[in-house]
């Protein structure tokens, strides 16, 4: 809902007759949710005093707190995927950077950009650990079963304006497995949007790639 929210403000504000609904709503993400926008404000503080205000750039992932969100842009920083939260810093002339995002991506920047300090809460996330190293089949198996057409676990298929929004099929391919908590993790999904949502959409969506 958090990123629905930054995009539902970035796209709005350009076309204000284009609607954002964030489907499902209230969704958050727990880890991203811990990282205190009080904290990261605080390391700031403390990092422009030791390196200097023009010394010290700041990025967000948008999954946090939309009070961090808003409080970053107003400080000049980042709100991006991985992909642009790493271009940025490497592209910047700022030799310190502070990261608000869970644990793998600043870890990931200081390896490949080790000219840069980074500075990052301690911030654990179990769902992509689970998507990491020792599960990436389920990475893998998505990838081939995009290029392949092969068997998906569901279809969501989204082609209506107003609610329902979309409707999903269960298909039962793919693999399932059980996370222990009574709660079950699908295979890969297709998704599939109405050609005409998708050339609606096609120009306000362009902002988000600028």
């Amino acid at each position: 809902t958090n990123v629905n929210l930054y995009v539902k403000r970035i796209i709005e504000s350009k076309f204000p007759n284009f609607k954002i609904v964030s489907v499902p709503n209230r969704l958050q993400c727990p880890p991203h949710l811990q990282i205190g926008a009080g904290d990261i404000m605080l390391e700031w503080e403390d990092a422009v005093q030791k390196y200097g205000r023009e010394n010290v750039g700041v990025a967000a992932h948008a999954e946090c707190d939309p009070y961090l969100i808003d409080w970053v842009l107003k400080n000049g920083g980042k709100i991006s995927g991985s992909g642009g939260m790493f271009s940025a810093i490497k592209n910047s002339e700022k030799p310190t950077h502070i990261v608000a995002t869970v644990e793998g991506l600043p870890e990931r920047i200081r390896n490949e950009i080790p000219e840069k300090t980074i500075l990052s809460p301690n911030v654990f996330c179990p769902n992509m650990k689970f998507i990491g190293q020792d599960n990436g089949w389920w990475v893998k198996n998505a990838i081939k079963i995009a290029k392949t057409n092969g068997e998906v676990a569901g279809r969501l298929i989204v082609k209506n304006l107003s609610y329902p929004y979309y409707e999903f099929e269960y298909v039962g391919g793919g693999r399932v497995i059980e996370k222990g908590d009574d709660s079950l993790i699908l295979g890969p999904c297709e998704i599939i949007v109405d050609q005409a949502l998708i050339d609606n959409a096609a120009e306000p969506m362009q902002i988000l790639f600028q």
